[in-house]
């Protein structure tokens, strides 16, 4: 039997993944990143490699802020393990690296008792 079950958006939040901001990096840039999320910039302006420590610092102490709130009205919160993002994830026609898991919500789709990957 399926531990996940979602079929509609307004019964009480039980139970939820917060993502994990450690690791997070630019992947390489490639004509991709600059039409998706950079096209006033040219190929060499866009970043790559590892996201200030700052902002790692920052978005932690902010997500788990909001799993403080969590847990304090009752929901189990869940959280993913840090990810090795400089790997390299590759199909016979592209590869890049990994970018960030702290929006989980963007990879996962639930229906029913059914997890889809929608990377």
């Amino acid at each position: 039997m399926s531990q996940v079950w979602s079929c509609n958006e307004w019964d009480p939040l039980e139970e939820v993944i917060v993502g994990n901001p450690l690791g997070a990096r630019f992947p390489h840039a490639d004509p991709s990143t600059r039409l998706a999320e950079y096209p006033d910039r040219d190929l060499a302006a866009i970043p790559q490699g590892h996201f200030p420590d700052q902002i790692i610092e920052e978005t932690e102490e902010d997500l788990q802020s909001f799993v403080d709130v969590l847990e304090a009205g009752g929901v189990t919160v869940r959280r993913p393990d840090t990810w090795p993002h400089e790997q390299t994830i590759s199909t016979v026609q592209w590869e890049t690296q990994g970018y960030y898991n702290y929006c989980p919500r963007d990879v996962l789709l639930v229906i029913g008792d059914t997890i889809i990957e929608t990377p």
